[in-house]
């Protein structure tokens, strides 16, 4: 599958000024691998153009993981770079131009975050302002995926040992990313990609219980007979307006067995054992305008 990044590059009503780095909220990377191809569609030439791969390490706190110069970029049609750039999944595109304008929509669009200054340098990292329904037109993609990695954005660690009436889960990855962008890693005390580890023991068996987990109770894994469930706690993201989710088992270590993960949300606020909102399995990443958001991991 290809790697798909970002908004499309088109002639759009506003636009986006010089001298800040700004990340776009929209599509993050639906893969891991590289960025072969970066499309820009300018306001005004852009002098000085950068283009990175970014992820958020805390609330609007993002990094940038990587990046290159495109150099001039000229106005009034859409402009292809070839670029080498490292993406994870979740990942956003972002840009940053010393002269020029870009173009953009500031009110029909997923929204996006930006700080004054030059921040995209690999490992820069800073604290940005959240642009509510903003969207540029930059773009990226790649025809080869390189590596099978799991998102940064969000991640969920889950394990589970098996046997014949067992599941065992080392992690379970979930992204949520655009108005209130989050990473969070459960089980795995020490990600490398950013993540906010969180302990098992915030999790429930359904039942106002605690699940079983092997090892550390905090950082374990997570054991599942057969009809068992974890419940991850509740989240708030902060606003309903559209975000993707992604999860990934076993982001970090391995598990055994098969366990088949769950999502829920919706606008108002839930308890984590509650029977509604309703769960749906979860085959892949989805957008939702969901405030509230929890994951479940089932035998």
């Amino acid at each position: 599958m290809a790697i798909v990044i970002g908004s499309a590059a088109t002639d759009r009503p506003q636009s986006i000024p010089e001298d800040i780095t700004y990340i776009e909220g929209s599509n993050p990377a639906n893969e891991a691998g590289v960025i072969t191809s970066v499309e820009i569609w300018a306001n005004a030439n852009l002098t000085g153009c950068v283009v990175g791969t970014f992820y958020a390490t805390n609330g609007l706190t993002f990094k940038c993981r990587d990046s290159e110069s495109v150099g001039a970029v000229t106005s009034g049609s859409k402009q292809e770079f070839s670029v080498t750039i490292n993406v994870q999944i979740g990942d956003y595109i972002g840009i940053y131009f010393s002269g020029g304008e870009l173009e953009a929509d500031i009110d029909e669009g997923a929204g996006g975050w930006y700080v004054s200054g030059e921040y995209i340098d690999p490992n820069d990292e800073t604290t940005y302002t959240l642009l509510t329904n903003y969207t540029a037109s930059l773009y990226g993609s790649s025809a080869v995926v390189t590596s099978t990695s799991t998102s940064s954005t969000t991640s969920t660690s889950t394990s589970t040992s098996t046997s014949s009436s067992t599941t065992t889960t080392t992690s379970t990855s979930s992204t949520t990313t655009l108005a209130a962008s989050a990473a969070f890693i459960f089980g795995e005390e020490n990600p490398t990609e950013g993540e906010t580890p969180i302990e098992w023991s915030t999790w429930s068996d359904g039942a106002a219980g605690s699940p079983t987990i092997i090892g550390d109770a905090d950082w374990g894994k997570l054991q599942l007979a057969i009809s068992a469930k974890g419940l991850s706690a509740v989240y708030d993201f902060g606003s309903a307006y559209s975000k993707f989710h992604t999860l990934t088992e076993n982001e970090y270590g391995s598990g055994q067995g098969n366990a088949t993960i769950y999502i829920r949300g919706q606008a108002a606020t839930f308890n984590q054992d509650d029977a509604n909102p309703a769960w749906e399995e979860y085959t892949g990443a989805i957008s939702k305008d969901w405030r509230y958001m929890q994951v479940k991991v089932e035998k």
